[in-house]
């Protein structure tokens, strides 16, 4: 009996031994499997997806909220500002340089694991205002002293209106500009309106700049008005509803002073800026500004490019007009040929004279105009000639029409669709002045009916391209990169072996190179591998194409446009 006690207890001993390691050895499972969580979580790249406000005011400092995952304190990569992270997570400092030439920066995050999504933030002049709810009616409508000033807003729900009063002395034009859509990417198709406090609306606009709106209203009365701010989604649904969310974030700027809404002439040569008019509202007459390289050195890093097209080479930067006294700015075209410099009407007599390579700026200052320009060329001359405007942001969608010398119609542009862009590549039959009409597409003219004409000899070139504008080389295992090009051979010119191949890798990361030649699968597609031995990295670089025949020629490889632009540096990361 005592045996058999003793058994038991001996067994219950051990029964509470093992269920004490169990249980232990539960607890270190499920620590073990949340510590690898934890360490799961924060070993993950960082992501952004807007900062609140998007944007300051140039000579100021602004504290913004970033939202996104990220660990804390983490790493910020923006050219052109100084960005310090504040001890609440999410915040940030940004100080603006007062002379920051540029309306748009992008900030980024990163870690040793890789790199967020960049993100916009937008450079003004006016004083900087937050939204404060409620504000959606006439009689909660936010008030904007000296009607001047940049509201940083959000529509935060469905049905949301957001409402401001200002007050108009008689005679005085308002000018009210909502950036979001176009120049933030906010998934928002907003609606701009001025009312009476009593409801009778007298000024609205819809779809000015892409899905912004933009009105202007000159008062007949001295009095107050609203002006409200309400939205449906840009991807049209079923709902019938005013539209909103956390990542419906605007910019509204509201002025009765000088405001830039283009330049003129629309390019100007890089080697030699000058200074262009600038046309908007309330703008001093005969108004000129100085031309700047879009953010001149502060952005060489990550600098934007407008998208290759016809009209577009690989040689064409971005220049950029304000003045920290005007609300508004302008962006002008810098191309490596010469530009005439007067912004044309098109109806000079006799006809303004163009010569390849060239560009001018025109204007349809009224409906159903037709300009007229006379283009000298040789028997046998292959030209490409260009009609656009600047991006979105003007309403002409130009069409040209070219004639022989000896009166017989030569070419015509055909309707461009939904783009703003017209080509005509031609060539010249017989020596002489070809006389090229400029219309609108639908008859249309006005003050802001600005085009720009460009005529180029074709020539052999080639353009690089990369599907991402962040890369990651994870350890231990190669990275493979394909870069597509784009052969542009022009007058049975062909172009030789292109060699592609990365700049700006430090010491411990090597990458192969690769040749595209002229023919065969890598004429279209190369592939160029990356690995390393040691380093970590963590920051941009860029990939490079050269060849030398027919001609020396260098090319970056353009990131996917975003928000209308293209970068020529990528982010890399190794991990």
């Amino acid at each position: 009996m005592r045996d058999s006690i003793e058994s038991k207890v001996s067994n219950m001993h051990q029964l509470n031994i093992w269920n004490r390691w169990a249980k232990s050895f539960a607890v270190f499972i499920v620590l073990g499997v949340s510590l690898y969580s934890v360490s799961t979580v924060l070993a993950a790249a960082p992501t952004l997806t807007h900062v609140y406000p998007a944007g300051g005011q140039r000579g100021t400092t602004v504290q913004v909220t970033a939202t996104g995952t990220f660990d804390w304190p983490v790493k910020v990569w923006s050219p052109g500002l100084q960005i310090m992270t504040g001890k609440e997570k999410g915040k940030l400092d940004i100080s603006i340089p007062a002379d920051l030439a540029t309306d748009r920066v992008w900030i980024r995050f990163y870690n040793d694991e890789g790199a967020s999504a960049a993100v916009p933030f937008l450079i003004g002049n006016l004083r900087e205002l937050t939204e404060k709810e409620p504000n959606n009616t006439a009689v909660e409508a936010q008030e904007i002293a000296d009607s001047r000033g940049i509201v940083n807003g959000v529509l935060q729900a469905a049905g949301d209106v957001d409402g401001f009063s200002v007050q108009l002395e008689e005679g005085h034009t308002l000018v009210a500009a909502l950036s979001a859509n176009s120049r933030l990417g906010s998934p928002m198709d907003a609606i701009l309106q001025l009312a009476t406090p009593s409801g009778f609306v007298v000024a609205e606009n819809h779809d000015a700049i892409g899905l912004d709106p933009r009105l202007t209203y000159t008062a007949t009365q001295s009095a107050t008005y609203i002006v409200r701010v309400f939205a449906f989604p840009s991807a049209p649904n079923s709902s019938i509803r005013y539209a909103g969310a956390a990542n419906y974030i605007y910019r509204l700027t509201m002025t009765t002073g000088p405001y830039i809404a283009n330049a003129g002439p629309l390019s100007t040569s890089q080697s030699e800026l000058g200074d262009v008019a600038v046309f908007g509202w309330n703008l001093p007459a005969n108004a000129r500004l100085p031309v700047k390289p879009l953010g001149d050195a502060l952005l060489v890093a990550q600098r934007e490019f407008e998208p290759l097209s016809a009209g577009v080479s690989p040689d064409v930067q971005l220049g950029f007009v304000f003045s920290p006294t005007y609300a508004g700015s302008a962006r002008v075209r810098l191309t490596p040929h010469p530009v005439i410099m007067n912004s044309a009407d098109g109806d000079e007599e006799p006809p303004i004279t163009l010569t390849a390579p060239t560009s001018i700026s025109g204007r349809l200052s009224k409906d159903r105009e037709v300009d007229h320009y006379l283009v000298t060329l040789r028997k046998s001359q292959r030209v490409v000639l260009i009609a656009e405007c600047d991006r979105g942001e003007l309403p002409v969608i130009p069409l040209m029409r070219l004639t022989h010398p000896d009166g017989t119609p030569a070419a015509a542009t055909k309707d461009p669709g939904t783009r703003k862009e017209t080509t005509l590549t031609f060539v010249a039959k017989m020596d002489g002045d070809h006389v090229l009409e400029v219309f609108d597409r639908y008859g249309h003219g006005s003050e802001r009916h600005f085009y720009r004409i460009t005529v180029v000899e074709e020539r052999t070139d080639f353009e690089l391209t990369i599907g991402s504008d962040t890369l990651v080389l994870e350890k231990d295992k190669p990275l493979e990169i394909e870069i597509s090009v784009n052969r542009k051979i022009q007058g049975g010119v062909k172009l030789g072996p292109i060699t592609v191949s990365v700049d700006g890798l430090p010491k411990g990361i090597v990458a192969t190179s690769a040749v595209s030649q002229p023919t065969g699968d890598t004429a279209k597609k190369v592939k160029i591998s990356i690995a390393k031995s040691s380093t970590n990295y963590s920051g941009p670089i860029r990939v490079v194409g050269t060849t030398s025949e027919p001609t020396k020629l260098r090319r970056t490889a353009r990131t996917p446009p975003k928000l209308g632009n293209s970068f020529d540096t990528i982010w890399f990361t190794a991990q």
